[in-house]
């Protein structure tokens, strides 16, 4: 139908509905694509910003184990120049032998250190029944040493694990 030239059929604006429906859905869908896109990219960034804090975190805890390691090493460094400097006497060391070979500690001493301080000390380590280090103690209190336990455990399956600094010098001659 046609009117004075003009065509008064729906054609033209069908045809423009359409279209527009069609950039419309176009729009629609390139929006909800950049949107996912965009989510998924912030999510990323997100994760890779937490792995970036992580592994900072890893580097600064490294870095102070470093330091730890650095200080230690130059700690020990100048313990062994102390070290060198005090020296144990003869005697001390067959006193230290003697009494390690009287000690009522048969097979349950792990390790026995003597440290030279004033007076001498040894620093005895070990796994024993409960029965062998009453004995012991009974001997250390007998003979008169001056002692200190510095760490003991009652294990079950091994019996008592203890840490104990003897006194090279007994009671008497300390005081």
């Amino acid at each position: 139908m046609e009117w004075r030239g003009i065509n008064l059929n729906n054609q033209y604006a069908t045809l423009w509905l359409t279209q527009s429906l069609s950039s419309l859905a176009t729009l629609i869908i390139s929006l909800t694509l950049g949107s996912i896109i965009a989510l998924g990219m912030w999510q990323r960034a997100g994760n890779l910003q937490i792995k970036n804090r992580n592994l900072q975190q890893q580097v600064r805890q490294l870095e102070q184990n470093i330091k730890q390691t650095e200080q230690a090493i130059s700690q020990l460094k100048n313990n062994n120049n102390t070290n060198d400097k005090t020296h144990l006497q003869a005697v001390e060391i067959h006193h230290f032998l003697q009494i390690l070979r009287q000690l009522p500690l048969k097979g349950g001493l792990e390790f026995a250190q003597i440290e030279a301080e004033s007076p001498a000390k040894i620093v005895l380590i070990g796994k024993v029944s409960s029965t062998v280090f009453s004995q012991l103690e009974q001997y250390l209190k007998q003979e008169q040493y001056h002692y200190q336990i510095e760490h003991l455990q009652n294990n079950e399956t091994h019996g008592l694990a203890f840490n104990l600094s003897l006194w090279l010098k007994p009671k008497q001659e300390t005081q």
